[in-house]
């Protein structure tokens, strides 16, 4: 190292190659210093470090932690990171490296000469020697002296940094040829043996020296430890005897794994930590416990061991292969072998990679490497070599990574590319389920072991293709349903009739169903070769038959929903009249010469009455699953508290049902419940105590719940006094404390009651038996009125008087007769004397005491000059209470003078938080006037302590103690979406004006109130002025927002609620203090804090975490600022290396692993900088992201997640502290069976939609998503049996998915909705998906019409592609006929109805058009007078039910009505329709028909980002137009002339009334269609903002496009992208493509018949082919041209308007006919791109598109800009779209910002 000595400037000659000379913004960028919140400046410097240098980040690290003790040693510490940096790529080809060496030098350059002068010693190793030895001894000794053996965490990080910083002393001094001094030389090797045992660790710290920690004290945890350590035995390598020094660290057998089959040390250490948290957890469970806690239950063992290789067991079996799990015969080494065979799997599956997707190819692996494991240690003899047997692979380092994973890795890569170029067509390239499927037969083991390079698996050909099952929608008379065939690489669509389903199927009895799940699962040859002929043999889809009850259940459903739909008569006597009438005046004889019966009548009326028959079952699905669903809500008991006046009334028998529900119920006797609330004094202390137990815990757990509603600001400080229950039972009073809000107001109400009774008491009897809250109230004031009097009074006389006063009030009271015989007139004085003295114990100051004397005095007069009867009562007391007697009347001392109380009152008080809350509380009760009936006033709050509430009344399991309760982990995947709002985000203005957080303030007005309550401030302002409250703003904004912040905040409230549930289940029966009052370090609650950590893993997997902290991203900032505050939470990343290649071509490779990271500091106030600190780094085979992105996402985390089940977490989702507190009681869900005969694979649980208070859409979609997952998901579970999984807060049985592919499918396109998927799979392999009511996560959707259109298109896209999936065809293939119609109408059946709604009214339009156009509809209707209508109109009405959103109204109301009431389901109703709702749905309906109806044509479904933000802008015109274009406005408008057409040559004969009611729906389709776009746009009808659009559109439209000009710049870069689906689609989608667009040609035969000019003669037909033709191919060429076109154009109008008599109305007629026309002509044009590019017509082709889409933007745009004229328009619009406190603040905020811009123009001038 060129030493810097002296002070002389560095000798940088060792590192001259990268030159200076770029310093640039690159230098400045990753240098600057960036502060986010409190982290501390400059921090990330270390971070931002190019991959290929990644080794220097920690030398980085250790420069800023050092340097603001001795900057001279940062200096050293960074001198000597660039010359490893040098050495690691000293010709500078990583990306970034170049400009980092050069920002690096600089920086060295400027801080040689400053931090010279602070040295202390004379030269650097010196100083070096000097740092190194007093941060040894201030650090590592200090902390290792420590009582408590430290914090480990710290010690881990003292030991990382003091090797780092003997890493640049031996540099230093080797520069220097100094020779280090040989106690530090000692020191280090003490340090390094430290080092290698204090590794960062995840959960387990796994090393000798951390047994002493908590976690590691739990026998479980050592049993499974002890267990893995048992090597006895074991065959090691034979270069693992040579080190004798390794053999005694503790090895155990996974070491023995690695060392056999070359596993990654990583992930062996990541294994290791699973299998002793699952073997622990399962063996906690394990009852009667056995006798020895240190060895492991041999049942826990066999519990995970079964659920581990049920599959592989299958599997085996299927192929008739015996499984590779042998077991010894001596009873000792079973458990070890079981172990070993458990080990191998996790491992294998660890490190698998893409591998997991597919579980049948981890088995083949398993199989033949569990085979070499057995076989080396049954000791065989290998028969090739005569030796033992050894792995196939070796034992080398990532052996098992590079020999088995990456060959396979590699074919599903190359697959992957072939996607990328062939979209539509599946069958072309092999995904996952392909690849997988493979080793579904006995084909498979012919890769042999070690596998084959040239087996057929390896191999590309299109002859290796597997078959593949692509999907058919298939309809039949009865309904609708789905079926799939395919042959080797061919797609096509067959209609299946099933008229041939046996009776018996249908009504298939219980013994059946048994019999026929047992055949089907069944292996025996004679009985596969039986069931031949019902279906292929598959190793999934078998056994998946229900109970009988269920079967009987969804039977009745279907039974009597196709019942009520099979009614067909209407039509069929029209049909024969119709028939049997002779056409006399046809009109298209050219074509049909020879037509002489009406068979075209009859096709154009029955056809649409046709589609709509098929339709129709979903509108009967919906009534009846509306129906179902509301019984069966009902009887769930949902929405018996839904309002708060529900819950007052219900408040008293909450905490017995809490504690039955929330609390492990051998804690308590059930009995004793009911007694423990009533307040009459119980007989035993037994009771007694369990009363007060019962009592604390519920104080306990509701004012958990009531503080975390205070921290989201839900509610102020007043309400949560309201709100809370004492934590501590006051002794003294023998009754329940309940919140105050449900006492407040009675006390003034009773005083004032007695004051006026007169001496009548049955007034208040009355009120006090019709209002139990009111006795309670009373007799609570008074019990802490005693009890105050008499701990404040110590004097000896005055405590007589007090005794004396308060016995005869208890007298009257045990009489009944204190109202009778008591003045009570004077009772609200003596109240008001109290609360003054409740004001004087609040402030507690000594200086008070004379007041509190002279108070005491004048409550005691009150009391007995008032209020008693002196004489009577007090008797001979009085005397001396009022100061003895009077005889002296002459001067006496001051000190005889003693009055009552002055010398007896114990003041100021010693205060406990009992004390406290007691005074806090009365006060409230005496001086709340106003009742708090609407305590919480905030809406969310009252939803959320409503449904709570409601909750504890549901039928749930028992909640297990949390040391028995079953473990899980949380899983959330993250891309690039908003961590946490800057400042600038949130103080961003649109063009409107409108920030972020002006939108928030608008919307939540009281939860911006209740945030500065909170931090103490009283306007923004102020805030503003505190800047360490920015954090906090940033914080209140982003838990408002659909930001990972608000995911994270959710779900760590689990962890709260263990800690919590962990510590009431341990505290003895004294130990009910609140936890708040326990400090974090004591022993009770770091045992609650292990426990939680057995029991809950949270991990957030970011994808890019790597890049972004590397490129110094904010949001890598803000997820770090995330695991700093909540410790537990881990991040899991795809990290991406360069690395020097290998191959001489490339200079470097990209290398991927699998990263997991938790903060390395995570108490604020530690030293040291808050960074992350890698716990486990896997190497991958190459990039993980290979199909859809997220759930490969989702894969490469779930290694590092624990326990037996999975939640999956989407990141626009949220939890609620209540909530959490059920999980436990949720996860018992696993262990029943739920419909007789399997238990549940996936637990589904409600969503609550967050974002419905935006704007109306948003209120429209959150409402369409909540009886989704309300209602809709109710039924599917039950009775239909088909509820898969959607959307995200399911739970996964874990063992059993990560067994069987996972949690979600991963190939490109096919599985894009990839969570339902998941659904599909878990029920081919047996599993059960259930749904449960009593808990439910808030979910957050889009809130703007473009982003509902762009998830909508995604679903509708997602279920395109499921149409044409395996997993559907099997479903429909093997579920019985019932089954298979729930699963159709639930799931792609929805969209092919959706489809049906809109193919009728096109189908109805074209066959009017047809009996209009051909004369027919008038013959027959002049003729005789055919009622033909009647049927028609039944239909068409059915279909604009659909059409209207009333299918989607439906379940809507009904689950407003359960849960809100049905006078609120109305009202609601009734407000969505005024705020347009039906224009949204039919709008919808649009964007689901195209996008599904393209992907079934032409494929190619694609992930859609929609952008999860507020939308406050607005969309401009060209943005629209491009999103709806073909969706919406093209078929708009198509319908638009068709109904013109209708209209123009219907009307002679028929009159209006018909015609509106049957058309009055299509225009209404119509004009939402061309329209709702702009309705539905914030500021759509501004003229300033309408002028704007205009331009933008302008420019957009005549851009040229060309390579690298984005759609949204120029027209023709859309037109051609808008013609990729096209490009990518099969022969048949073009011939279908080619053939749709030929209706368009029907207009000008028709149309052309009709006009005056011809009903003289026939021959102008063929003018318009020619002319269209001609203009549309010399357009472009010759302008000249263009214009003699136009004149010759012109003078034919005016000639044959002269000469034949054209008509206006035959000119409008003219360009009806032809407009059309030339639209076919383009689209056919698109369909056969090649051709018409080869001839030469593209360009033609490409102008005359263009001039189609200015006219539609014209068609378009005029109406806008006509009402945008009218200012009204533009204000009723906002009204409509956002609520009105929005409105009203948009209006006030431009007014101020015209101001702000006024005053800003003075200034300047």
């Amino acid at each position: 190292m060129a030493a810097p000595g002296g002070a002389r400037r560095p000798d940088f000659s060792s590192a001259a190659s990268p030159s200076p000379s770029p310093a640039g913004a690159a230098g400045r960028r990753l240098l600057r210093t960036q502060t986010v919140g409190n982290l501390g400046e400059s921090i990330f410097d270390s971070e931002v470090v190019p991959s290929s240098l990644v080794e220097i980040a920690p030398i980085l690290r250790v420069a800023n932690e050092v340097e603001a003790t001795n900057p001279r040693v940062a200096y050293l510490c960074r001198f000597y990171a660039f010359e490893k940096a040098h050495r690691l790529d000293p010709t500078s080809n990583g990306r970034g490296v170049r400009q980092f060496k050069t920002a690096l030098l600089q920086r060295l350059e400027r801080e040689n000469d400053p931090t010279l002068k602070g040295r202390v010693h004379q030269s650097d190793a010196r100083e070096m020697q000097r740092f190194y030895r007093e941060y040894y001894k201030k650090y590592i000794q200090a902390l290792q002296n420590a009582a408590d053996k430290a914090d480990r965490a710290l010690l881990t990080k003292a030991y990382q940094t003091a090797a780092v910083l003997f890493e640049v002393l031996k540099a230093v001094n080797v520069s220097q040829s100094v020779e280090v001094d040989q106690a530090i030389l000692d020191t280090h090797n003490k340090v390094e043996e430290k080092k290698k045992l204090y590794v960062p660790y995840n959960i387990l710290p796994l090393d000798p020296e951390s047994t002493y920690q908590p976690i590691m004290q739990y026998p479980e945890i050592q049993a499974a430890v002890n267990a893995l350590r048992n090597i006895r035995g074991l065959p090691w390598p034979k270069e693992h005897e040579k080190k004798p020094d390794e053999k005694k660290t503790g090895k155990d057998l996974l070491d023995w794994l690695q060392a056999m089959f070359g596993f990654q040390k990583d992930n062996v250490s990541n294994q290791r930590e699973h299998l002793i948290l699952l073997l622990a957890n399962v063996h906690i469970r394990q009852s009667p416990k056995t006798e020895q806690q240190a060895k492991l239950d041999d049942r826990a063992l066999d519990a995970v061991m079964k659920k581990l290789f049920k599959n592989y067991k299958k599997w085996c079996k299927y192929l008739g292969r015996k499984s590779s799990l042998w077991l010894p015969t001596i009873q000792q080494e079973v458990q070890q072998r079981k172990l070993l065979y458990m080990g191998l799997y996790l491992l294998i599956w660890g490190e698998a990679a893409n591998l997991r997707f597919m579980p049948e190819c981890l088995c083949y692996i398993y199989h033949h490497m569990a085979f070499e494991l057995y076989g080396m240690l049954a000791g065989n003899v290998s028969p090739m070599t005569g030796e033992n047997v050894k792995p196939a692979y070796g034992g080398d380092e990532e052996a098992f990574l590079m020999k088995v994973v990456t060959p396979i890795y590699k074919v599903i890569e190359k697959e992957a590319e072939r996607s990328k170029t062939i979209k539509s067509k599946h069958s072309h390239w092999r995904n996952y389920d392909d690849l997988n499927e493979y080793f579904w037969s006995v084909d498979c083991f012919r890769l042999g072991w070690p596998m084959r390079a040239d087996a057929d698996f390896f191999k590309t050909p299109e002859d290796a293709y597997p078959s593949r099952l692509n999907g058919i929608i298939g309809m039949d008379y009865i309904s609708s349903l789905v079926l799939q065939c395919n042959a080797k690489k061919k797609k096509y669509l067959l209609g299946v009739l099933i008229l041939w389903v046996p009776i018996s199927r249908l009504v298939a009895n219980a013994g059946e169903q048994i019999c026929r799940r047992f055949l089907e699962s069944s292996n025996v040859k004679v009985i596969t070769f039986i069931m031949w002929w019902s279906q292929p043999r598959l190793f999934v889809g078998r056994g998946m038959h229900e109970g009988a009850f269920s079967l009987f259940k969804y039977t009745m459903f279907w039974v009597l929903l196709l019942a009520m739909k099979l009614t067909i008569k209407p039509l069929v006597q029209p049909t024969k009249d119709i028939m049997k009438e002779p056409i006399r005046d046809f009109q298209w004889h050219e074509f049909f010469p020879r037509a002489n019966n009406n068979i075209g009548v009859v096709i154009a009326l029955w056809a649409p009455i046709i589609l709509v028959y098929f339709m129709d079952t979903q509108i009967w699905y919906a009534l009846f699953s509306t129906l179902i669903g509301g019984i069966y809500g009902a009887y769930r008991r949902l929405g018996e508290i839904r309002t708060l006046g529900m819950l007052r009334s219900r408040f008293e028998s909450l905490p017995e049902a809490f504690n039955e529900h929330l609390i492990p119920s051998d804690s308590h006797k059930s009995k004793g419940l009911r007694a423990a609330f009533t307040g009459k004094p119980s007989k035993t202390s037994g009771d007694e105590q369990e009363k007060e137990k019962i009592a604390a815990r519920f104080a306990q757990m509701w004012n958990l719940i009531i503080t975390s509603f205070r921290e989201e600001d839900l509610i102020d400080n007043r309400e949560m006094d309201l709100l809370l229950v004492p934590y501590c039972k006051d002794r003294e009073l023998n009754i329940f404390q309940w919140p105050p809000f449900l006492l407040a107001s009675k006390i003034p109400i009773a005083l004032d009651m007695a004051a006026d009774s007169g001496g009548k008491d049955r007034d208040l009897k009355k009120r006090m038996g019709s209002d139990p809250y009111f006795s309670y109230a009373i007799r609570e004031c008074y019990g802490s009125f005693k009890n105050i009097i008499n701990t404040l009074v110590f004097g000896q006389r005055e405590k007589i008087v007090i005794q004396q006063i308060f016995t005869i009030v208890d007298e009257h009271i045990e009489g009944g007769s204190l109202i009778k015989d008591l003045n009570m007139r004077s009772l609200p004085a003596l109240s008001k004397k109290f609360i003054e003295l409740l004001e004087l114990l609040q402030k507690n100051k000594e200086e008070d005491l004379g007041q509190v004397v002279i108070l005491f005095q004048d409550m005691l007069e009150v009391v007995t000059r008032d209020i008693m009867d002196e004489q009577d009562q007090l008797g001979g007391l009085l005397d001396s209470v009022h100061g003895g007697n009077r005889k002296h009347e002459g001067m006496t001392s001051l000190d005889q003078q003693d009055q009552l109380f002055t010398k007896a009152i114990r003041f100021p008080v010693e205060e406990s938080n009992a004390w406290t809350e007691k005074i806090k509380r009365l006060h409230l009760l005496l001086t709340v006037k106003e009742s708090a009936m609407d305590v919480p006033t905030n809406l969310d709050a009252r939803r959320r302590i409503s449904f709570f509430a409601n909750s504890l009344f549901m039928e749930m399991p028992n909640a297990p103690k949390v040391r028995h309760m079953l473990p899980f982990s949380v899983l959330t995947p993250y891309y690039k979406e908003d961590v946490l709002f800057s400042s600038h985000n949130l103080e961003e203005p649109n063009e409107d004006g409108v920030s972020i957080l002006f939108y928030l303030q608008k919307i939540y007005p009281d939860e911006w109130k209740n945030f500065l309550d909170r931090v103490d401030r009283k306007s923004e302002e102020e805030l503003r002025e505190d800047e360490t409250l920015e954090e906090e703003l940033r914080l209140w904004a982003s838990y408002r927002g659909q930001t990972l912040t608000r995911t994270v905040r959710g779900m760590m409230y689990y962890r709260k609620a263990l800690e919590l549930q962990a510590f009431l289940d341990m505290a003895k029966d004294d130990g009910y203090r609140a936890t708040e009052l326990m400090s974090e370090d004591s022993q009770l609650m770091t045992q609650c804090k292990a426990i939680a950590d057995m029991k809950f893993t949270y991990v957030v997997s970011c994808q890019q975490y790597g890049i972004q902290k590397r490129s110094g991203e904010a949001c890598a900032h803000d997820i770090l600022r995330l695991m700093t505050v909540y410790p537990s939470l881990r991040v899991a990343y795809i990290d991406e290396v360069e690395a020097p290649s290998q191959d001489r071509n490339k200079k470097t490779d990209k290398v991927y692993y699998s990263a997991l990271v938790k903060a390395s500091v995570t108490k604020p106030n530690e030293p040291g900088q808050s960074l992350d600190q890698v716990i486990y780094k896997i190497k991958l085979p190459g990039n993980a992201i290979l199909g859809e992105g997220k759930p490969e996402n989702q894969n490469h985390a779930i290694i590092f997640t624990r326990g037996e089940c999975l939640q999956t977490i989407d990141m626009n989702q949220e939890h609620y502290m209540e909530e959490a507190l059920k999980m436990r009681n949720l996860l018992d869900e696993f262990l029943k069976k739920h419909d007789g005969v399997r238990y549940p694979s996936i637990l589904g649980v409600r969503e609550h939609i967050f974002t419905g208070s935006v704007s109306s859409l948003a209120w429209f979609m959150s409402n369409q998503e909540t009886s989704f997952v309300t209602i809709g998901q109710r039924v599917l579970a039950n009775p239909l049996r088909v509820r898969f999984h959607y959307g995200h807060p399911d739970i996964f049985d874990r063992l059993f998915h990560l067994t069987r592919g996972g949690v979600s499918k991963a190939s490109k396109i096919i599985n894009l909705s990839e969570d339902i998927f998941a659904g599909f799979n878990s029920t081919l392999r047996e599993g059960n998906v259930t749904h449960h009511e009593y808990m439910q996560v808030g979910k957050g959707r889009d809130v703007g019409l473009n982003q509902i259109s762009l998830f909508e298109a995604k679903i509708a896209n997602g279920n395109g592609e499921q149409t044409l999936s395996r997993d559907i065809y099997r479903l429909g293939h093997r579920f019985d006929f019932f089954r298979m119609l729930s699963c159709y109408y639930t799931t792609i059946g929805f969209y092919f109805s959706t489809m049906i709604t809109v193919w009728t009214v096109y189908v109805f339009l074209y066959g009017r058009l047809y009996l209009v156009l051909s004369g027919l509809d008038q013959a027959l209707a002049t003729g005789k007078k055919f009622v033909h209508n009647a049927p028609l109109q039944v239909a068409l009405a059915s279909e604009s039910f659909v059409q209207l959103g009333f299918l989607m109204a439906l379940p809507m109301m009904m689950e407003i009505g359960l849960e809100r009431g049905f006078r609120t389901a109305l009202s609601d109703f009734v407000l969505m329709q005024l705020q347009l709702a039906s224009v949204f749905f039919t709008f919808s309906l649009g964007t689901k028909t195209h996008y599904y109806g393209r992907t079934l044509l032409h494929g190619g479904a694609e992930y859609r980002a929609t952008g999860r933000g507020f939308v406050v802008f607005h969309a401009k015109f060209a943005d629209n137009y491009r999103l709806y274009s073909r969706s919406h406005f093209v078929k708009g408008i198509e319908l638009m002339i068709l109904l013109v057409v209708y209209e123009i040559f219907g009307q002679s004969y028929r009159g209006a009334i018909t015609y509106i009611f049957i058309t009055v729906s299509m225009w209404f389709m119509v004009g939402t269609w061309l329209f709702a776009p702009f309705l539905f746009n914030p500021s759509g009808f501004e003229w300033q903002k309408i002028v704007d659009d205009w331009t933008d559109w302008n420019k957009w439209i005549s851009n040229r496009g060309g390579i690298g000009v984005a759609p949204t710049k120029s027209w023709e870069s859309w037109w051609e992208k808008e013609q990729e689906p096209l490009r990518y689609s099969g022969k048949r989608g073009t011939i279908l493509e080619i053939l749709l667009a030929l209706r368009f040609f029907v207009y000008q035969y028709g149309l052309v018949y009709h006009l005056n000019i011809t009903k003289h003669t026939r021959s102008v037909l063929t003018v318009s082919v020619g002319r269209r033709r001609f203009s549309a191919e010399f357009q472009l060429v010759f302008r000249l041209i263009k214009g003699l076109i136009f004149i010759t154009f012109v003078a034919i109008v005016v000639i044959l308007i002269a000469i034949p008599h054209m008509t206006v109305l035959d000119i409008f007629v003219c360009i009806l006919a032809f407009m059309p026309t030339g639209w076919g002509l383009l689209l056919i044009a698109q369909a056969i791109k090649p051709a018409v590019q080869a001839i030469g017509l593209w360009g033609s082709i490409k102008a005359l598109a263009r001039g189609y889409e200015i006219l539609m933007g014209l068609l378009l745009f005029t109406p806008i800009a006509f009402l945008a004229w009218f200012p009204f328009v533009s204000e009723f619009q906002t009204r409509m779209l956002f609520n009105q406190a929005f409105s009203r603040g948009l209006q006030i905020s431009r007014i101020l910002g015209g101001h702000k811009k006024d005053r800003s123009t003075r200034n300047k001038e």
